[in-house]
């Protein structure tokens, strides 16, 4: 719109307004600016050019002149009439007011320097200073603060919450739906399953040849139940021919598979069909609505650990005489590594100033996990043994922490790295030791039970540690790379009484 300028009345002294007044739908209306001075009346159709929006004077909320805001009541009363005008004026009052506080003054100050210093950045570097808008977005702020409108704010922001409440399950339901049908126009689906299954198989491999042989097997039988075998489109299976699959599966001889067959050969088939549900994006996993394998209860993993105190005390003493053993079971069962993270343990991994030991997968063939953790070290029995053990292996100028103890053999190695013990040879040298360590002299019987566990046990020690001083199922998968369920299901429990154990990490 034009600006507003003051206009003589015609047949009597003094000035008029005539205009477009936003709030009555634009109608052209002719106000009295109550003054016979032109500079008067000149202000006051500047402070109402701004009230009625004019862009050319929009610049005027910010640099406004002492003569401008003197002349801003009667631009209110023009443009809301007196009796709102009094209220709104009452408003801007107080803004002012805090305006004039002196904690104020020096903020507004300090923001308008950063701010021009930030125009000269970015005029030179050419970079934008998110900071600086965002304090010049606070200074224009607190030049506008109003009570009435800071209130409207909340109430738009509250009643855009509950609309948000509303909306959201909603909202949920159209993406899943979406999904659901994009998925279902997934030009992967229609791939021959035989297409998906020889992709799969590539991947696969790295697994033990007998795995292998056994899983293929498994889902070739599968695939020949189907209707069109394995041209049938991959997003054509369904949980009923995983079921009739399964009830009438059979072995080499005619005769029918024992439940437990049928959950392995099941549990192969599961392997494939999850995976080709992640990789090509499935409506679903016929997987998940199969039924459960008729006869078949799901067995408890049976742990095997040490459950007495007095047991753990009595194996570590009794090793005393052999530190790179003691070493060795005391870092199994009192930091839990898996055996394929125990054996690539380096002298570098070892902290004892930050008290942790840094557990990586080191090993080259695939394992549950390869994500490093750092485990606490145990302060009454591990770190004393432990510092003890590293001093004295130091001077040796291998970076393993625990090398082999067995000679290396003529050929070099491909499998696995030189030095680093192999899973057969350490359960012969350790059956060795246990059976002269455990034996008593006095007493002529055979070692306690503990005595011939191994890593497995050591490290089913370790959680039944943790949980006999008091961590909790998250504490403990966290610390053994585990999951909390496993954690809960098999540690806890055995906290349920009795007193805490005094060891610390």
């Amino acid at each position: 719109m034009p600006a507003i300028v003051p206009r003589p009345f015609p047949n009597r002294r003094g000035y008029r307004a005539v205009f477009r007044h936003p709030l009555l739908k634009k109608k052209v209306v002719a106000r009295g600016l109550g003054t016979e001075d032109e500079n008067k009346a000149k202000a006051v159709c500047r402070d109402l050019s701004v009230l009625c929006g004019d862009e050319k004077y929009a610049t005027a909320l910010d640099k406004r002149s002492r003569e401008l805001l003197g002349f801003e009541r009667e631009a209110l009363v023009i443009y809301y009439g007196k009796d709102r005008s009094a209220e709104i004026d009452n408003i801007l009052h107080a803004g002012r007011k805090a305006l004039a506080d002196p904690d104020v003054t020096d903020i507004l100050a300090a923001i308008e320097e950063s701010t021009a210093l930030a125009q000269v950045d970015k005029h030179e570097t050419g970079v934008t200073w998110s900071e600086d808008d965002l304090a010049s977005h606070f200074a224009q702020f607190l030049r506008e603060f109003s009570p009435r409108r800071f209130k409207e704010m909340q109430d738009e922001i509250q009643g855009l919450k509950t609309k948000v409440k509303v909306l959201e399950p909603e909202n949920d339901e159209l993406k899943a739906e979406n999904a659901r049908l994009r998925r279902q126009q997934n030009l992967h689906v229609k791939i021959s399953v035989q297409s998906a299954y020889e992709e799969w198989k590539k991947e696969y491999r790295g697994r033990a040849k007998i795995t292998v042989a056994q899983a293929t097997h498994a889902i070739d039988q599968f695939l020949k139940t189907l209707n069109k075998a394995g041209a049938t489109p991959l997003g054509a299976i369904r949980p009923r021919e995983v079921d009739a699959w399964v009830n009438g599966m059979k072995l080499e001889n005619g005769a029918d598979a024992n439940p437990v067959t049928k959950k392995k050969n099941k549990a192969y088939l599961s392997t494939f069909l999850t995976w080709a549900f992640r990789r090509y994006d499935l409506v679903e996993n016929p997987m998940d609505k199969a039924a459960p394998v008729p006869g078949y209860a799901h067995r408890a993993e049976k742990i095997i650990a040490i459950d007495r105190l007095e047991d753990i005390d009595t194996l570590l003493d009794g090793l005393k005489r052999r530190p790179y053993w003691q070493a060795w079971v005391a870092v199994a069962i009192l930091a839990g590594p898996r055996w394929s993270e125990q054996v690539h343990l380096q002298l570098d991994d070892v902290h004892l100033d930050d008290n942790y030991i840094r557990i990586v997968n080191r090993s080259t063939h695939i394992t549950k996990t390869g994500r490093e953790r750092r485990v606490p070290i145990e302060q009454t029995k591990l770190k004393n043994i432990l510092a003890t053990y590293v001093e004295r292996h130091r001077p040796t100028g291998t970076n393993w922490l625990f090398p082999s103890l067995a000679p290396e053999g003529k050929r070099p190695r491909t499998s696995s790295p030189q030095g680093v013990w192999v899973n057969c040879i350490f359960r012969n040298y350790w059956k060795d030791i246990s059976r002269s360590a455990g034996k008593n002299k006095n007493v002529k019987s055979q070692p306690p039970t503990f005595w011939q566990y191994g890593p497995r046990e050591w490290r089913h020690t370790f959680g039944t540690v943790l949980g006999m001083c008091g961590w909790n199922s998250l504490e403990i998968a966290r610390v053994m790379g585990n999951n909390p369920a496993i954690a809960d299901r098999h540690y806890i429990a055995a906290t349920s009484a009795g007193k805490r154990w005094p060891f610390k990490w």
